[in-house]
């Protein structure tokens, strides 16, 4: 049952991408970076560097429609293949203004920067279900649904015209999101395969850890609902980043947690045990570390950014 469902999930999580990646190519390309809706820069490339846009403009309406979320602005954009023109309403401020943005065909690095994300992802997916073929356990559960939400993160989201489609989709990437980190944190309390002993520190812990995610989730479905039914709420854009701040807490305090637990699991190992963990030091540094901090990055200094042509060496070292 256990080995059936992870392959169904398999072939879920290869589905949604390979449409998404698709969706993606199709789309135009604008070349305006945003957190969220906020725009957080303006590529080298981009046909509308002269726009005079600003860090921090929100993007509250694309040709006249109130933009309710990340995935109904894709859906906008996608609606129109390249070469396009879009009429972009642009709050800054207690000022609106309205900006014509052009839409041109994908640039071919960042179509090839998508494509290696989506091979690297699908190759998380074939190691996940590997692993939890081979070993059906709590670790290889564990360690399996990493695997499949990082391939998810790390690829482009399917369009959709669906409203309903479109906050599923947002509320799926949004709870993926907040749950990894609790998935790793559990993956270290129970590895290389120790038996959780009821009552002590251990237990408490694998009770509770959940609890944070449930509640952060919580707040962004209701968040993602209120966004849904009155777009451009300045109110509720100060709640969204507030959910996001502590998000963002949320895996720095979950990650360290993890590596606190790893390496005291590894300084209690013998000689032999150690050699096997230092593929998984490999993999915490070359994958993990970087993710967080790019995360907490994007967060605290939204500012900063890192163009997508660098991304995909980052996915590969995952």
């Amino acid at each position: 049952m256990l080995r059936a469902a992870a392959l169904a999930s398999a072939l879920l999580f290869l589905v949604l991408e390979s449409l998404g990646m698709r969706d993606f190519a199709r789309a135009p390309y604008t070349g305006i970076q945003h957190n969220n809706l906020v725009v957080s820069a303006i590529e080298r490339d981009s046909p509308n560097r002269g726009l005079g846009l600003r860090f921090g403009d929100r993007i509250a309406s694309v040709n006249g429609a109130a933009v309710r979320s990340v995935n109904h602005f894709q859906h906008l954009l996608a609606s129109s293949p390249p070469p396009s023109v879009f009429e972009f309403g642009i709050a800054r401020g207690d000022s609106a203004f309205g900006a014509t943005v052009r839409g041109v065909p994908q640039p071919a690095g960042r179509t090839s920067a998508k494509f290696s994300n989506t091979v690297v992802a699908f190759a998380f997916i074939l190691i996940g279900l590997v692993v939890v073929v081979k070993r059906p356990d709590i670790l290889g559960v564990l360690f399996a649904a990493s695997c499949y939400i990082l391939s998810y993160l790390v690829t482009e989201r399917p369009v959709t015209a669906s409203p309903f489609l479109q906050i599923a989709g947002e509320l799926w990437y949004d709870l993926l999101f907040i749950l990894l980190p609790a998935f790793f944190l559990h993956f270290f309390l129970v590895f290389p395969g120790r038996e959780i002993e009821r009552g002590s520190r251990r237990g408490a812990l694998a009770r509770l850890l959940y609890a944070p995610p449930a509640v952060l989730a919580l707040l962004t479905f209701a968040a993602a609902l209120r966004r849904h039914g009155a777009p451009g709420d300045p109110a509720l854009g100060a709640f969204i980043n507030t959910i996001n701040t502590l998000t963002a807490l949320t895996w720095f305090g979950y990650i360290a947690a993890s590596l606190v637990l790893f390496v005291r699991t590894y300084l209690a190992s013998e000689r032999v045990q150690r050699i096997k963990f230092r593929i998984v030091i490999v993999g915490v540094a070359a994958g993990i570390v970087p993710l967080t901090v790019l995360m907490l990055l994007k967060q605290f200094r939204p500012e900063t950014t890192v163009p997508a042509r660098h991304l995909w060496p980052l996915s590969l070292s995952f």
